[in-house]
């Protein structure tokens, strides 16, 4: 049986901030249950991984450093939300990335398989525009970021069972929206609202 995907719950991508921490909202429900600190650190971790390409470096190893490394404290999300789940004795299973319906989450889960398991994404720096509304008249300022080269979904079937799990549209489809996305403010940007959107699909479950 193929994994389920909802491809309008992608985020948007039309502005970013200057902030690299989690969503104070977020944050409040994680603070308000109580039972679930080290998820949100491994969360906070993630992001201020990602974040760390924001600029991009001169040598591209610090860079896929950078993202292998918030890949797997993403991915460690999962598996530590699990542990206190079943500590603070709570009803039902805790949700695991691959029952999530956004397709964001599952992209990010392939990709830490094959960085960590099979071979490295190369990252290369790119030049990018966006529009400062600071200033009156807002004004247009280019700067440098990360963004990953040479991903495809048919990498991606080299791991084991996602032929099984994934339909070929879909899987093509999610990876071609990343390829797009992440040259709007970067791979750091697009890994952060992902982890952000499990964060809350998480934690609204309780």
């Amino acid at each position: 049986m193929k994994y389920s995907l909802d491809f309008s719950l992608l985020p948007e991508l039309n502005s970013t901030g200057i902030l690299t921490t989690l969503d104070a909202d977020i944050e409040a429900m994680f603070v308000r249950i109580g039972v679930f600190p080290e998820t949100l650190n491994r969360a906070r971790g993630a992001l201020m991984l990602f974040s760390k390409t924001f600029g991009a470096h001169d040598e591209s190893w610090r860079d896929e450093a950078y993202i292998r490394a918030g890949l797997n404290e993403f991915y460690s999300i999962e598996q530590v939300l699990k542990r206190e789940h079943k500590i603070a004795n709570l009803p039902g299973s805790s949700l695991e990335i691959y029952n999530s319906l956004n397709p964001l989450l599952h992209l990010m889960r392939l990709m830490r398989h094959l960085d960590v398991h099979t071979e490295s994404f190369p990252v290369i720096g790119y030049d990018t525009k966006v529009t400062v509304h600071f200033n009156d008249p807002p004004q247009e300022w280019t700067y440098r970021t990360a963004i990953i080269k040479d991903l495809s979904a048919d990498r991606l079937r080299k791991i084991r069972d996602v032929k099984q799990k994934y339909d070929d549209a879909k899987l093509d489809r999610v990876v071609e929206w990343f390829l797009e996305k992440q040259k709007v403010f970067g791979v750091c940007e697009v890994f952060m609202k992902g982890t952000e959107a499990y964060c809350l699909q998480l934690i609204s479950r309780y």
